[in-house]
């Protein structure tokens, strides 16, 4: 499998504006509504975005695709406004994101290989929901983190969610920690692992 992950001539973040940043963004399901939630994840990093299942993890995926509207924030990449695109538009500024659901795991394909096709497409943002779940097999997990490193290193800032914290704490630089779509704890690694066992 080869990584499309390939630093651009000006595609590079400018300055030190984060490559993607959500500003007091809420959204709501159903009746309930979850945040108001800020984060920032710069080029060249691997953040993850932690919580129990129904903290809204998944779903706040689906704001930063454009799928689902906010109801409150702005969602921002490299400093310019991007909350009123639609996914086709976010994709074509290089935001990218993988999520498990029926339509893009259809015909057999995994989510290595959804993650894969994005990849190849050498995005700014590259946004995984829990890229280990569903992969069978050590070598293919292996894949998965190999190919999240490589975009790292080549200056892709990148989300992933996990219900795992241990498991996500391996390999990501920091993360943030939700709950009911608001932030509950922020910081690194082991600080992250000191919280969830507190």
């Amino acid at each position: 499998m080869r990584a499309g992950c390939i630093p651009t001539q000006g595609q590079e973040p400018r300055g030190n504006d984060p490559t993607l940043t959500l500003e007091d963004v809420s959204f709501k399901l159903g009746s309930r509504t979850f945040g108001p939630l800020s984060m920032r994840i710069r080029g060249g990093e691997i953040v993850g975005l932690l919580g129990p299942n129904g903290s809204g993890k998944s779903s706040l995926l689906r704001v930063i695709e454009g799928a689902l509207k906010p109801v409150t924030g702005v969602i921002r990449t490299y400093g310019a406004d991007i909350t009123a695109l639609n996914r086709s538009a976010r994709q074509r500024g290089g935001v990218f994101v993988c999520l498990h659901d029926s339509r893009r795991l259809s015909a057999n394909r995994s989510m290595l290989e959804v993650v894969a096709s994005a990849v190849n497409r050498n995005p700014k943002v590259l946004v995984v929901d829990e890229p280990l779940n569903g992969l069978t097999g050590m070598l293919a997990k292996q894949a998965m983190i190999a190919v999240l490193k490589t975009c790292r290193q080549a200056g892709v800032a990148i989300l992933l969610t996990d219900h795992n914290v241990r498991g996500a704490l391996q390999i990501v630089d920091r993360a943030y920690l939700i709950h009911r779509g608001k932030v509950r704890f922020e910081g690194g690694p082991d600080e992250l692992l000191d919280q969830s066992e507190a």
